[in-house]
């Protein structure tokens, strides 16, 4: 998807791009690799997109969970305080 839609969604750093390979074969092996996912994912059973469901929600929770610690840090300005020295 990204090689569909940079070009379109950030052409600044479309343009930065220093790998020279043709636009038009860009997009077709893009096109190409939706087509191959989509095919693998009507291969998978039930219990495997229930399996994926779940470890996709446990690690959504994880990651929420260390943004909120990390916010909690920054918010008391931990990062910034200078260490006092012990006499």
């Amino acid at each position: 998807m990204a090689l569909l839609l940079l070009p379109r969604a950030n052409p600044k750093l479309f343009a930065e791009v220093t790998v020279s390979i043709p636009l038009l074969l860009q997009r077709a092996l893009a096109v190409l690799s939706i087509l191959c996912m989509a095919a693998l994912l009507t291969q998978i059973s039930l219990d495997t997109i229930e399996l994926l469901l779940f470890w996709t929600a446990i690690g959504t929770l994880l990651y929420f969970w260390s943004r909120r610690v990390a916010n909690r840090r920054t918010a008391g300005g931990v990062e910034h305080a200078e260490e006092t020295e012990l006499t």
